[in-house]
C-alpha cells in the first residue's frame, strides 16, 4: 500500500491510524488461493480492524488498526485463522507509527521476520556491539532502566526483557522463546522496575534499552555496576 492508498484508506475510515497500524504477513500451509481466501475471511472477521491489502511473494498482507482490535494482534489473527480451519497459520508483524505514511518499511520488516525470526539480532549486529568500547557510565545515563536491571542481577527479569525486545516486543513470539503463557509474561512485564517499564513504553527509549542490555552483557556483573554508582 503506497502513500496515496494509505491516506485514502484513512480518509474513508477503512483504517484508523490514531494508535498506529500493524502490518501482518500470513504464512500457512495450502495453495496461494487458500491463503488469499483465509486473508479475506480474516478481513471479514475483523469488522473494520483488519484489511487484506494485497500479496507479497504469495504471502497475503494484512493491515490492522490497533485502536480497533481488542488484544494482541498476532493472538487475534491466529485465533481467526484457527476458526477458519488453519491452526498452523503463522503471522509475522511489524508496527507502523501513527505519523508514518507508508507501510512498505513495515512490510519488509515483517517479511524478514517471516523468513528468519532471529533476524532482529543478526550476527553482524552482535559483532558490532561487541566491538563498541562504550563506557559503562554512558550506558547508565543513556538507559537507566537497563542499568537498573543489570545492577539488580535478577536473571529472570533480564532474560524476560531481553527476550521480549529480541522478539520485537511481540508478546506471542516472546512467550514462544521463553516458554511462558502470555499471562505470565504480562505479569513479569508489569512488575518490572518503573524505569524499565517507562523505557519499554516509548519506541525510541525501548530501542536504547535493547542496545544497552546487549552492551551490558559483556560486563562482569552487579559488582561493577555498584562501583559506577558509588563512584
Amino acid at each position: 500500500m503506497r502513500v496515496r492508498a494509505l491516506a485514502q484508506a484513512a480518509d474513508r475510515r477503512w483504517l484508523d491510524r490514531s494508535e498506529g497500524l500493524v502490518v501482518a504477513l500470513l504464512d500457512t500451509v495450502g495453495s496461494d488461493d487458500e491463503r488469499r481466501r483465509l486473508a479475506t475471511a480474516i478481513q471479514s472477521d475483523g469488522r473494520g480492524a483488519t484489511w487484506h491489502v494485497g500479496d507479497l511473494a504469495d504471502h497475503p498482507v494484512l493491515v490492522v488498526s490497533r485502536s480497533r482490535l481488542d488484544g494482541d494482534v498476532e493472538d487475534v489473527l491466529a485465533s481467526a485463522a484457527h476458526r477458519h480451519g488453519h491452526p498452523a497459520a503463522r503471522f509475522a508483524t511489524a508496527a507502523v507509527a501513527p505519523d508514518e505514511d507508508d507501510i512498505r518499511p513495515a512490510v519488509r520488516e515483517a517479511r524478514l521476520l517471516l523468513e528468519d525470526p532471529e533476524h532482529v539480532t543478526p550476527a553482524g549486529i552482535r559483532a558490532l556491539l561487541d566491538g563498541l568500547p562504550v563506557p559503562i557510565d554512558l550506558i547508565r545515563r543513556a538507559s537507566p532502566g537497563a542499568f537498573a536491571l543489570w545492577r539488580a542481577g535478577d536473571r529472570q527479569q533480564l532474560d524476560t526483557v531481553e527476550a521480549y525486545l529480541d522478539a520485537g516486543a511481540r508478546v506471542s513470539e516472546a512467550c514462544r522463546r521463553l516458554h511462558l503463557h502470555r499471562t505470565t509474561l504480562y505479569y513479569r512485564l508489569e512488575n518490572l522496575p518503573e524505569p524499565v517499564r517507562a523505557e519499554l513504553a516509548d519506541g525510541v527509549r525501548r530501542s536504547v534499552l535493547h542496545v544497552a542490555l546487549k552492551l551490558l552483557r559483556r560486563r562482569s556483573g552487579p559488582a561493577e555496576a555498584a562501583r559506577v554508582t558509588d563512584g
